[in-house]
């Protein structure tokens, strides 16, 4: 019973001590075990490329991401004349597409390539397109002001699929259902 008294009493004492010895002996470990993993994954050079098409696909998402400012200078000139801000919208439309990646010959291959899941309106996001690239063409247009905001809110309905934007525009999309 003695020694069981001066053992426990030894780790009562020395507990903050043993605690820290602990720790660094863990990472220590830690360490060890993360720089192992580096030694492997420099050895086998056919899997670094994973790695590094994975931080090239962050970077890609950030700049997408950082472009909300230039989501809203596309919405200030869309305000400002519909017809340029039609233009700049796939324009910064189609940016993300190749920014994001899809594979395809032409814009209308990336966008059918798209998954559904991801974008649920593929159909009218094409035919938004085609339009558009029309009034390239031709500015001079017999479209109504409804039917260039349901343009438009197709387009931004399909960025927020697509997570570039956190919120459609209500403003826009309420207008044409009315």
């Amino acid at each position: 019973m003695l020694i069981e008294e001066t053992v426990f009493k030894f780790f009562l004492d020395n507990f903050s001590t043993i605690k820290a010895i602990i720790f660094f002996a863990s990472l220590i470990y830690s360490l060890n075990l993360l720089l192992f993993w580096l030694y492997l994954e420099i050895k086998n050079q056919d899997e670094i490329g994973f790695w590094i098409g994975l931080f090239e696909i962050i970077k890609y998402y950030r700049r997408v991401k950082d472009k909300k400012l230039n989501y809203e200078e596309v919405k200030k000139v869309y305000l400002e004349n519909h017809f340029n801000g039609l233009i700049a919208l796939k324009k910064f439309f189609l940016e993300v597409i190749e920014i994001f990646g899809f594979q395809g010959k032409d814009v209308e291959e990336k966008i059918k390539n798209i998954p559904n899941e991801d974008l649920p309106n593929k159909e009218d996001v094409l035919k938004a397109i085609k339009i558009i690239s029309l009034l390239e063409k031709q500015p001079r247009s017999d479209l109504k002001e409804e039917e260039i905001e349901l343009i438009y809110s197709t387009l931004e309905k399909a960025l927020y699929y697509l997570n570039v934007i956190e919120k459609e525009d209500f403003l826009v999309t309420s207008r044409v259902l009315l």
